[in-house]
């Protein structure tokens, strides 16, 4: 059950990031580490990946590979909170997109309860390796494409055109 939770609580973040992806690419821009255009496109890998690793904790395919990839995801998303907390930050972190608003610290209250979750699920057995690999591949790409194309970034748009304009007072 804990491991069905975890892959649901990542699709449902995954999918509702997807649907307010404007907010999450300009919440990552804000921090100026780069331009727009690369913050649209990791806002992108991020949803992508936690759709990908929801799909398998979900399916149990190579599930060792997933429940590390989703220790890493939480420890690193964790302490991205933890310097939120710090700054003084009391903003919504889109951890969870438009869907459910979260303040840095819920949040962290969050993922210390998705990290139970895990560690919970932990020992969950694998599944014997068949066509759904396969199945598994085939979904992880087609979500890929799918997240640009169902919200493409501004640079599509744009046509070779540089966002050099872009900053974030603007």
């Amino acid at each position: 059950a804990a491991r069905i939770i975890l892959g649901v609580l990542f699709l449902l973040s995954s999918i509702s990031k997807l649907f307010s992806m404007e907010g999450f690419e300009l919440y990552i821009f804000t921090f100026g580490a780069a331009g727009f255009d690369l913050c649209s496109y990791v806002a992108r890998l991020i949803v992508a990946a936690e759709f990908i690793i929801g799909l398998g904790l979900l399916s149990r395919v190579s599930y060792r590979l997933f429940k590390y990839a989703t220790a890493l995801f939480l420890s690193v998303f964790t302490l991205f909170l933890i310097w939120r907390i710090a700054v003084g930050d009391s903003e919504s972190c889109h951890c969870m997109g438009d869907l459910v608003d979260l303040n840095p610290l819920e949040s962290l209250i969050k993922n210390i309860c998705l990290a139970l979750f895990l560690v919970l699920a932990w020992k969950t057995e694998q599944r014997p390796i068949n066509h759904r690999n396969l199945w598994l591949c085939i979904s992880s790409s087609a979500v890929i494409a799918a997240v640009f194309v169902i919200a493409p970034p501004d640079a599509f748009y744009r046509m070779g055109r540089t966002s050099n304009d872009i900053n974030i007072e603007k």
